[in-house]
Order: C-alpha cells, then sequence, then structure tokens
C-alpha cells in the first residue's frame, strides 16, 4: 500500500529552482537535428565572441598602419582593412544564424516543458484537483511557453556571451597595456551588476506581486465565464465587473511600480557606465599625449568600451527582462513541487482479470486525522453480481468508488479485484478494466461521438451503435442536425442533465468493461427513461460485475445485495425485501423516499 504524501508546495522559489525545472528540457530532445541545431548554435556563440574581440584588434593595427602608410606595402594594409570588414561582417552573420538556429530547439522545449507539467498535473491525486484553480493552472502553463523561450535565448545568447565577453575584454586590456585599464573596466562591470542585482530584487517582488493578481484576474474571469448562467440568473453582471475592476486596478498598480523601478535602474545604470567610459577615455588620451600608446591604441581601447561597456545599459534591461520571465515561469514550476499521493510500486505489474470479483478487507480511510470517513469496512462482490451502496449523504458511498478506482489510497486495510492488490498495480489497467458513470457527466467541447469513444478510440461502429441503443441514445442522435458529428458544447451544456446521463452511460459500455461502476448515473433521467435503463443494467449484471451507488432506492431493488452505510461504517446489507422487513435504516430511507413521491 502506498503512503499518502502531503502536499506542500513551497511559496517562493529560488531562481536557481526555477530554471532546474525547464533548462533540462533544453537538451532533453530526443530529436539529433536539434540537438545538432543546439551545438552548432552554441558553437556560434563562442566564433561571435571571438570575431567581437578581433574586430578592435584588427582595426587598431589598421589604423597604426595607415598612420604610417608610406613606408609599408600598399597590399598589406588593404588585407588589414579588408580583414577588418570581413571580420566585422561574419560577425554580424554569426549572431543571426545562430539565433535561426535556437529556434527550433527552444520552439521543443516549451512543447516538451508544457507537456511534463500537463502529464505531472495528470498524475496528481484527485485532492489536488477539487482544490485547484483552473483559469490560475492553464494561465501559469500558457505565460511559462513565451517565458521559457525568451530566457533560454536570452542566456545563451545575451547574457553569458557578454559577461564573457567582458571578462576577456578585461584580459585583453591587461595583457596590451596594464592592469589599470582592465581594472576600470571590472570595476564599471561589478558596480554596474551591483546596482542591477539590487533594482532588479526591487523589481522582482512588484513583478511577483503583477504575476499572483494576475492569476487571480484569469482565474475570476474563467470562473465567471464557466458559470455564465448562474450570473445571469441572479442578475450579477455588475458584481462580476466589480470584482474584475479591484482586481485590474491592482494588477496595473503593481505594473507601473515594476517599470518605474526599472526605469529608475536604467538611469543608474547609464550614469556608471558613462562615467566608466569618460574616465577610461580619458587616461588613454593622456597616454597619447605622453607618446605612452599610439592612436590605434587609443582606439583600441575606445572600441572596447563602446563595444563592451556601453552596451551594458541594454544589458541591465536584458536582466531585468530575464528575471520577468523567470518570474512567471515560476507558477508552473510551483506546480511541478506538488507530490502525486498516489505512487506506484516500482515495476508495478497490469491488472490481469479473470475473475472480476471484488474485496473490502477492513478499509479505513481519512483525508486528515480529524476526518474518517470510512471505518474498518468490509465486503465481497462475487464475480457477475450487483452489489448496490446506498445511504445518507455524506456517509461514504461515493468514497467507495473512488478508492475502487484509486483516486485516493486507502488508510489502512486493502481493496483486491481477483485476488490482486489494486495498489500495487498500475493505475492505468485498473481504470482501463473499469467503466464508470459519474453522477456528473461532463463532456469535451467536441463530437457527440468523440465523447462516446473517448475510452476506447478504436472501437467500432458495431460497438457504438449497441452502447446507443442500450443508452436509448436513438432519440437524441435522430434530433441532432450533425448525428454522431454534432458538437456537444463546453462541458456538454448544449445537451440536458439526462441526455448527458444517457452519453456517460454509453461511453462505459462502449469500454466493454469488466466491472461497472453507476455512480448515482440516472439521477437526472426522467422515471420511463430511468426504468428502461435500469433494465438494461440488470441484463448487464448477470455478465459484468456491477456496482450502483445510489439515491433513488427504487432503482437497486433487484441488486444482488444493497450495503446500507451510515457515517462510514456498514450497518446493514442484504436484498431488498430482507432489508425492508429488517425495519432498520434501509427501511426508514425507503418509506422517506415513498413519502416524497407520493407527496
Amino acid at each position: 500500500m502506498s503512503k499518502n504524501n502531503t502536499n506542500q508546495t513551497p511559496e517562493n522559489l529560488t531562481t536557481l529552482e526555477i530554471f532546474s525545472t525547464f533548462f533540462p528540457f533544453v537538451w532533453s530532445t530526443k530529436s539529433f537535428s536539434i540537438k545538432c541545431r543546439l551545438s552548432f548554435s552554441i558553437f556560434l556563440v563562442a566564433v561571435t565572441m571571438v570575431l567581437n574581440l578581433g574586430v578592435p584588434i584588427i582595426f587598431k593595427y589598421a589604423v597604426n598602419l595607415l598612420s604610417d602608410a608610406g613606408q609599408l606595402n600598399k597590399n598589406m594594409v588593404l588585407l588589414v582593412i579588408a580583414s577588418y570588414g570581413v571580420f566585422w561582417t561574419l560577425g554580424r552573420y554569426s549572431e543571426k544564424i545562430r539565433q535561426m538556429l535556437l529556434y527550433k530547439p527552444l520552439a521543443r522545449t516549451m512543447t516538451e516543458y508544457s507537456l511534463h507539467v500537463l502529464k505531472h498535473l495528470h498524475s496528481l491525486s484527485l485532492k489536488f484537483h477539487l482544490q485547484r484553480d483552473t483559469g490560475a493552472v492553464t494561465s501559469s502553463i500558457h505565460r511559462a511557453q513565451l517565458a521559457i523561450a525568451m530566457v533560454v535565448n536570452n542566456v545563451i545568447l545575451n547574457i553569458i556571451p557578454d559577461l564573457l565577453e567582458v571578462l576577456l575584454a578585461f584580459f585583453i586590456l591587461w595583457y596590451l597595456y596594464s592592469l589599470s585599464y582592465g581594472l576600470w573596466v571590472l570595476s564599471v562591470l561589478g558596480l554596474f551588476l551591483l546596482i542591477t542585482l539590487i533594482t532588479s530584487n526591487y523589481a522582482a517582488k512588484y513583478q511577483q506581486a503583477f504575476n499572483n493578481i494576475d492569476m487571480s484576474v484569469s482565474t475570476r474571469i474563467v470562473d465567471s465565464l464557466l458559470n455564465v448562467d448562474t450570473v445571469k440568473l441572479f442578475n450579477n453582471q455588475a458584481f462580476e465587473l466589480k470584482q474584475a475592476n479591484t482586481l485590474l486596478t491592482s494588477s496595473s498598480d503593481a505594473l507601473v511600480k515594476m517599470f518605474l523601478v526599472k526605469n529608475i535602474a536604467f538611469v543608474i545604470q547609464t550614469i556608471v557606465v558613462s562615467a566608466g567610459l569618460m574616465i577610461i577615455t580619458y587616461k588613454a588620451g593622456q597616454d597619447v599625449l605622453a607618446n605612452k600608446l599610439q592612436v590605434g591604441d587609443f582606439i583600441l581601447i575606445n572600441a572596447y568600451l563602446i563595444q563592451f561597456l556601453f552596451p551594458l545599459s541594454n544589458f541591465g534591461e536584458l536582466l531585468h527582462n530575464t528575471r520577468e520571465f523567470v518570474s512567471k515561469i515560476e507558477a508552473s514550476a510551483k506546480l511541478l513541487k506538488n507530490e502525486s499521493r498516489i505512487t506506484e510500486i516500482q515495476n508495478a505489474p497490469d491488472i490481469i482479470i479473470q475473475k472480476p470479483d471484488i474485496r473490502f478487507n477492513h478499509v479505513t480511510f481519512s483525508y486528515d486525522k480529524n476526518n474518517t470517513i470510512l471505518n474498518n469496512i468490509s465486503f465481497t462482490i462475487p464475480e457477475n453480481t450487483s452489489l448496490a451502496i446506498v445511504g445518507p449523504s455524506g456517509s461514504g458511498k461515493s468514497t467507495i468508488a473512488r478508492l475502487l478506482l484509486r483516486f485516493f489510497d486507502v488508510t489502512s486495510g486493502t481493496i483486491t479485484i481477483d485476488n490482486q492488490d489494486i495498489s500495487r498495480i498500475t493505475k492505468s489497467s485498473l481504470r482501463r478494466s473499469i467503466g464508470v458513470v459519474p453522477q456528473d457527466i461532463v463532456l469535451f467541447n467536441d463530437t457527440l461521438r468523440y465523447n462516446l469513444i473517448y475510452g476506447t478510440f478504436d472501437a467500432t461502429e458495431e460497438d457504438i451503435n449497441r452502447a446507443i441503443k442500450m443508452a436509448y441514445l436513438d432519440s437524441l442522435i435522430d434530433k441532432l442536425p450533425q448525428k454522431l458529428d454534432t458538437t456537444v458544447g463546453e462541458r456538454g451544456l448544449k445537451l440536458s442533465g439526462g441526455e448527458r446521463q444517457r452519453i456517460g452511460i454509453a461511453r462505459a459500455l462502449i469500454k466493454n468493461p469488466k466491472i461497472l461502476l453507476f455512480d448515482e448515473a440516472t439521477s437526472s433521467l426522467d422515471t420511463v427513461t430511468e426504468k428502461e435503463i435500469q433494465e438494461n443494467i440488470e441484463e448487464l449484471s448477470k455478465n459484468i460485475t456491477t456496482i450502483i451507488i445510489a439515491h433513488r432506492l427504487s432503482t437497486i431493488v433487484q441488486a444482488d445485495n444493497i450495503l446500507v452505510l451510515n457515517n462510514g461504517t456498514i450497518v446493514e446489507s442484504g436484498k431488498h425485501q430482507q432489508l425492508l422487513s429488517n425495519r432498520g435504516l434501509y427501511y426508514t430511507l425507503w418509506n422517506s423516499q415513498l413519502k416524497e413521491h407520493d407527496e
């Protein structure tokens, strides 16, 4: 039996933690061609650095040669000048080619990361999904996609190369002239990075506030639109707009503060770079006048300053933007920190069902220590028989279904199917073996056919038609404009509750499962349709192990066995007539429903 892990997501992740969630996907692709593109793009980064560093040196020699061209070979002078032009041109081409080569790896990284997050979300327990905000989750995945591409592009093609170029320029200036020139360059770079780090931390706080409010806006809008019928019913359009306006105003305020900090940082950074540029240029000019340096040396030093120091103002903006993009990835990275409460043992086998009998052995379950839902219950469902589970609301009926499907793991005890402990087999094989008809049938915004075969995409037309007849869907399909190819709308809201339930029943039947589970599956049907489908369920139960969780007791009178739950324990069991003669809780529930029906 696997243990229930607690879901504890940290409030804030460090930049390194965020990077660790998506950066592995930059190289993890199995495509050899994409890896070649990425490798060659990184190689061109090094080539561009060499070319950028070489251009000022060649320019220096060109100037010195032209200053004394009369005593040198003109062809040599022209060759140096031509080399300067070639190096500069190759440097620009190298920059563009490395960017173009990186497009496909970036697109693949975005895809694989998003799929990784989606796969992880599907693996999380039902408890997580019951507590989630759909708008916030979808927004976090969408926001992360472009942000990842921008972060990887900035880090690989700009931030790391720019820092390395400045450091290499320091060593070149140190080697060619004196340590003082190199130290001036490093001093400007160090002060610049310090200011950038401090302002980035302030900007990041406002960015985080903006991201949180922005996701709240998404959550609110999605929730409002999903419940648009309720909004209209209570005439609360103005209230919804007021709520959205409050959140949007807070979001824009945080965004204004973030931009203000970034612009103040830009002004300070520009002052630092400009001061450094003036001081080093003045020092180089003095050395030329003192005949310590040639004019070409002055040009080389200034070329490095202009080429590497002056663009630092843009580099600061780049760092701020990258930090902003990283913060947009954080929400999706937090999703990955949620641990699955339902884990499989290593190399778990698929379930093999020859004899679909089900046993609950001393099963206890609780969501937390203070809330026991099921308390030491045991029962057996022999193969090809039907078991009905009834009881007051909150007695634990639906929890039994969720435990059987391993949406949760039992706190203690075991559940077996054909003598196989379901906690020791794969969840996918378990759920393939069980056909489920829930009370609330939620359909995809696709065609009726797609929704019918969703659990069995290889279903034949014969399988589909058989299930349609058994679920009494013929009349619905006949009146639809495009028959099975009619789109049912978001969550299937173009159809009535009863029509959706019949589709849910047909979808479960098409799977041809070993076990059928009906969870209040006929609650939205009219009396005539319910009676017809109930007769089919009774017929099916002769060849399939069937569990029927029911509120209406009239639907389970023919069940082979009926369990009566109350406060998480089995208080009665037996056939319908036997339970009525016992005059216990079942008898009370039955008479209460008869009275409601008569009234």
